[in-house]
This record gives C-alpha cells, structure tokens and sequence, in this order.
C-alpha cells in the first residue's frame, strides 16, 4: 500500500493548463504537453475533467505469477481511489485482491477474489471476469503486459470479436475470453498466432474451410506453399481473398517465379499493391506471353514509376495489357514489349484501333458465328426463320428494327 501512487489530473481540453493532484499530497500545476511526473515519482494521473471536483475512481496495481504460450496466471490488487474536494487530497484504499489463471489449451479459467474462488468460466460471473480487467489504463493494455505475444492476439481478438454482441455496445474482456474459451475455433486461432498470424486473425477466424480443416500446418490449411508464407505474415493488410490469388498464381507461374514478384513489389510498391493488380499482371503472363515475370515486375513496379511517372503498378498493368489487346486484334505485332513511353503507345494503339472498329468487330462476330455450336442453330419454317447474324452490324439493325 505504501508503495502505491496515483493521482487526478483537471483541466478544460481547451486549456493549457492542467491541475495534478498526488496521493503523497503534492499538488502541481503543469502545461498539458509537459510530462506529469509528480517529485515522489509517481506518473499514474487519472483524468478527471474539466474542472476540479469529487471523482472516485478503480484501479490496480498488477502482477504477472505466469505468463507462456499455454495462457497466464496474474494478481491485481485493486485500490478505490478517491479525490476528496474539500481538502484537495487524493485518498487510497486497497479493496480486493484478484489472482487469475488461464490455460487456453486446457480451456480453464480460476478466479479467485480475496483468496475464494469466484468463477470457474461461467458467463453469468461476466462482472466478476471484468472487474479483474478493469482500471484506469484500458484493458487491453493490461492484457498486453501480462501475456506473451502470441496469447496476447488471440485475447486481442476476443475482445474485439467476442467482447460485445447484439445490444452490448461496449467490448469487454472478461466476457470475450469466457466465449473464448468455449468457442470452437480456439483450437485454430492458437495454432495461427503461433505461427505467427497474430495481427490477422479476425480475417482468418471468418474462413469456416480453414475452421474446418484437418489439416494442422498453417501452408496446408491455407493451400500456399510454406515459402510463401512469411509474406503473407509480414503484409498486416493482406486479406484472406489474397491469399486464394496467391495460389492460382503459383499454379500458372510456380512457386520461384510467385517469390521472385512478391520479393520485388515489396521492395518497390507493396504485397497490397500486387493483389490489386494481380488480374492484369496474370493475363499479361498467361495471354500475352510475358513468362519473363521478374522483367515484368521490375517493369510496371519500377520503371514506369522512375522513368515515366507511373506511379500505380495497376496503372501499368492496364495500360500494358490494352495495348497487347488492342494490336492482337489489330492482327499487328506490339512494337515494344516493355515501351519506353506506356502511355504513349497505348493512345497510339488507341486510336488507330478506333479507326478498325468495325472491321475487328465484325471479324470477331464471324469467328463465334462460324463455330460449331452454331452450326445447327439455323432453322427455316412456313412461319419464321432463324438467321445466323454475320456481322456486329447485322445484330444492331436487328435490334433496332
């Protein structure tokens, strides 16, 4: 108790000003930007507003008796802390003393309060779970100092997912980890924060096939090679579509040259930046013949960027697979397979494709005519006739007429 500091800061947000006053008794009047820290060390200040006035207040001094990849064991000594106007003095009491042991594995949760066991993971002792994590930081700051790295996202997670449901408009940790621990998925979700998808769970929770899976390899469950892997860990904003693209990717490129562009768009935009252009580049290699995939990489990550001002790989990527589109059509040959001015070609291309319109369209229209299923489509009778249209043409005077 002796060792326990804490105190109340007041001031309007407006003002520079802010009146701290210190359970040791000391008072201080410090400009908000500067530090608070009170001469017997202490720099817990609660806020208490805009003007000084009666608070009472909860907190707690915590410490963690185990903290490993199974869960954690921690005691909380909870303090009532008043602020008591009339004498301008912050006072102390200690209330409780809560010990809390859980083993996600295990799916065990012990409470105890003053030595009594208070709960044994029943819901209906959710005020008795959220009064160990309540104080004066926020809970998932002390969920942070308590537990490792990887049990620390799954309890991340279960606050922000489980915390609150249907009319419980505010996230709560002690009912997040009571669902937690009786929710299906618990399995799961430890396995990929382990692995190290600790930042990713809330998308990875919602796959019910990775859910499902029998598979116990994070590569296995998600069908990505496992070289793949640390890039998909290390891009926080990957979603879990990405990681199907990433798949069919290696599919039609295998698995070096899907390394090989991830590796550079790193460096050069982001993974992000790839998945959104990852139809384009993809027809670019499968269409167009571009099986050179680090040249093409290098080229609309880099060189448009640094040559030409195309800032976007996307960009690049449209840009390159219309003028590819609009010379095969042309029944032309590209001039240049990685063009010094994009931009440049693809308005050339353009417009003389614009002048060829009709011709292109027409000889599409006659290759889908031609082909076998439409052989047999063509009928004459006493009272009508169907008619294999031979141009793009015959088809808009028909439906005009």
């Amino acid at each position: 108790m002796d060792n326990f500091k804490v105190g109340f800061k007041f001031g309007d947000s407006w003002s520079s000003l802010r009146k701290c006053y210190c359970s040791c008794g000391a008072y201080l009047e410090l400009n908000r930007r500067d530090e608070i820290v009170c001469g017997c060390g202490n720099k817990r200040f609660i806020d208490g507003g805009s003007y000084v006035r009666e608070r009472r207040s909860h907190d707690g001094v915590y410490t963690s008796i185990r903290k490993d990849a199974r869960g954690f064991k921690a005691r909380k000594q909870e303090y009532i802390v008043n602020f008591k106007r009339e004498e301008n003095k912050v006072v102390c009491k200690l209330s409780h003393v809560w010990e809390l042991d859980v083993d996600l594995p295990s799916r065990t949760l012990l409470l105890t309060k003053n030595g009594k066991e208070v709960t044994s993971g029943n819901e209906s002792n959710w005020a008795n779970i959220n009064q160990f994590f309540k104080c004066a930081d926020s809970e998932l700051s002390v969920v942070r100092e308590l537990t490792e790295d990887n049990i620390y996202h799954v309890l991340n997670y279960a606050y922000s997912k489980l915390g609150s449901r249907n009319m419980e408009y505010v996230s709560k940790m002690g009912r997040g980890l009571l669902r937690l621990i009786k929710d299906s998925r618990l399995p799961r979700l430890e396995l990929f924060s382990n692995a190290g998808f600790g930042n990713q769970l809330s998308d990875i929770a919602n796959v019910r096939d990775w859910m499902d899976s029998k598979e116990t390899q994070p590569h296995r469950i998600m069908g990505v090679p496992k070289s793949l892997l640390r890039y998909v860990k290390e891009d926080a904003d990957l979603k879990t579509r990405d990681i199907a693209k990433l798949a069919t990717m290696v599919e039609s490129m295998g698995v070096n040259n899907v390394m090989t562009v991830l590796q550079i768009f790193r460096e050069e935009a982001s993974v992000s930046a790839l998945m959104y252009c990852y139809d384009t580049f993809s027809v670019l290699h499968r269409m167009y013949d571009y099986k050179d995939v680090r040249r093409l990489a290098l080229y609309v990550a880099r060189e448009v960027k640094l040559e030409q001002g195309i800032e976007s790989p996307s960009e690049a990527c449209n840009l390159l697979r219309d003028t590819c589109r609009m010379c095969r059509d042309m029944e032309v040959a590209t001039k240049e397979r990685f063009p010094k001015s994009l931009k440049k070609n693809h308005d050339i291309a353009q417009m003389n494709y614009k002048v060829q319109a009709d011709e292109i369209q027409n000889r599409k229209m006659k290759e889908v005519t031609e082909q076998e299923d439409y052989s047999g489509l063509a009928k004459k009778s006493k009272s009508f006739s169907v008619i294999i249209p031979q141009s793009a043409t015959e088809v808009i005077q028909e439906g005009s007429s």
